[in-house]
């Protein structure tokens, strides 16, 4: 266990320990007889719109707050927690000013903490660390060589003047402890959240008795229904194609070759493929360019980011080509090579008002950067066609309802498992009840949006229905929220 402290405030870790494990018991003791009250709506409100000058650092921003408010309340926001987040920053960047240390915890430890009043902020995977504190403005680099990278962050009321840190790559947590006393304005801003009106969650554990302190919906006020949509471009719409094709050749665009294939697909090609742009019938747009391996020069982790963002604003844009707004999202980051130089690959999701957009294959936005290049892009949008619409669980109407994810869990765990079992030859036994324990415990991830139905002909509209999403260590499960239905699996990479 690798501990990094100043020479001049020598700390020994056997105290720490003591101090963290004491604060802990003490904290369970006194809210052990707190009640669980159910105090939340559903918040319909959209602030989703992004600019048109969105940079790199924009993306190195949650994408998902958990909040504990104590007491057995939980809810889980995709929008609307900015203050808390500055905030986080706010007192973060402050207790670098003073004197800390940073120190591996369990798993256990990083548990017990978020059973607390507390906050947890999920990011895209891989995120270095450096990046996040260059952009959070933290010059000192004391904990760059223990945590890797910058995955989720939590903080609780449990050690007030503690932060942690989950790096996912390396499966790992951290505590950085500060011993400049933190104000209490991330758990002020709380209180500002607690008069909002949300959705109820609550923990695995207490809907199942498995032991699973992931978050899962209990309560949705509203519901919300399958809209109609369409792929952002078409094969047919040349003059749009054209417009969109001279945006990534530029001056070079009057010696372009353009190919027309028998099932639809466009192709602009330049030289002997060195610069080639597809589209085809289904929507897809796809972008490759040769390595230019004499101009090549490294570029770290932030500029290779605003490169590929400053590079899709460009072509494209953060809406569709047709203008409806998305609320894009870095989903990984990985890092590549390409001719032996290195780069990296980032991956961005987006959401319909507020949903996440899932597709049976691939993802909304890939884009590469190798250097100062970009060597690969493609996007996969879709235009929303109709609005939007809510309605209440009591409506009455059982075909506007959406089954609850946990009915969708109980009625489903047997596909999950045989998931495991045949691809990975997992052995569940065969009692029933400790075989459904086992697979609620490996949930990771609940989450409810869109899923992208492929369709049967090219012509036929598209449809985006509702889902309840499942994420446990190796694969993603979607199903039909009306129905039930399973909708298949993608292998998380």
């Amino acid at each position: 266990m690798q501990i990094i402290i100043r020479k001049e405030k020598i700390k020994t870790i056997s105290i720490v320990v003591l101090v963290f494990t004491t604060i802990l018991l003490l904290y369970f003791l006194w809210n052990a007889r707190s009640e669980k009250k159910n105090y939340f709506n559903f918040n319909i409100t959209n602030v989703e719109e992004k600019e048109e000058g969105i940079k790199g650092k924009d993306f190195l921003e949650p994408f998902r707050l958990r909040v504990n408010f104590g007491g057995n309340k939980y809810t889980v926001l995709y929008s609307g927690f900015d203050n808390v987040w500055y905030s986080f920053i706010d007192a973060y960047r402050s207790a670098f000013d003073g004197e800390i240390f940073v120190k591996e915890i369990s798993k256990g430890n990083w548990d017990e903490i978020l059973k607390g009043r507390s906050v947890k902020f999920d990011l895209g995977n891989n995120i270095p660390y450096a990046a996040m504190r260059e952009v959070m403005g933290i010059n000192n680099t004391i904990a760059d060589e223990v945590i890797g990278n910058y995955s989720a962050a939590a903080y609780s009321e449990v050690s007030p003047d503690s932060f942690f840190i989950y790096d996912k790559k390396k499966d790992k947590y951290f505590m950085i402890v500060s011993e400049k006393k933190q104000n209490n304005e991330i758990l002020n801003e709380l209180d500002e959240l607690e008069k909002r009106d949300f959705d109820i969650y609550d923990t695995i554990t207490a809907l199942f008795g498995a032991q699973n302190d992931i978050l899962i919906p209990t309560v949705l006020k509203n519901n919300i229904q399958k809209i109609s949509g369409d792929q952002e471009i078409q094969v047919f719409e040349q003059e749009k194609i054209k417009v969109l094709a001279e945006r990534f050749f530029g001056d070079n665009f009057d010696f372009i070759r353009k190919i027309e294939e028998t099932n639809g697909t466009v192709i602009y090609m330049y030289g002997y493929g060195q610069k080639m742009l597809l589209i085809d019938r289904k929507g897809f747009i796809e972008y490759k360019e040769v390595l230019n391996t004499d101009r090549y020069t490294a570029v770290n982790y932030t500029d290779a980011l605003e490169i590929a963002v400053s590079f899709v604003t460009q072509h494209g844009s953060w809406k569709t080509l047709n203008g409806t707004n998305i609320y894009p999202y870095l989903k990984e980051s990985v890092n590549i090579e390409e001719a032996n130089r290195k780069g990296y690959k980032f991956t961005f999701g987006y959401r319909i008002n507020g949903y996440p957009v899932y597709y049976q294959e691939g993802e909304a936005i890939e884009i590469k950067v190798v250097g100062n290049q970009i060597t690969y892009y493609k996007r996969y949008l879709l235009n929303q066609k109709d609005t939007l619409q809510y309605f209440s669980n009591d409506s009455g109407d059982s075909t506007r309802n959406i089954l609850s994810a946990k009915n969708i869990l109980t009625n489903n765990y047997e596909y999950i498992k045989e998931k495991y079992v045949q691809e990975n030859g997992y052995n569940f036994g065969n009692n029933k009840e400790e075989v459904f324990n086992r697979i609620v415990s490996m949930i990771n991830m609940v989450d409810v949006g869109y899923f992208s139905l492929d369709r049967k002909k090219p012509d036929e509209e598209i449809q985006l229905i509702p889902a309840w999403i499942f994420m446990t260590d190796k694969y993603v499960f979607l199903f039909n929220a009306q129905t039930g239905e399973s909708l298949g699996s993608k292998p998380i990479r």
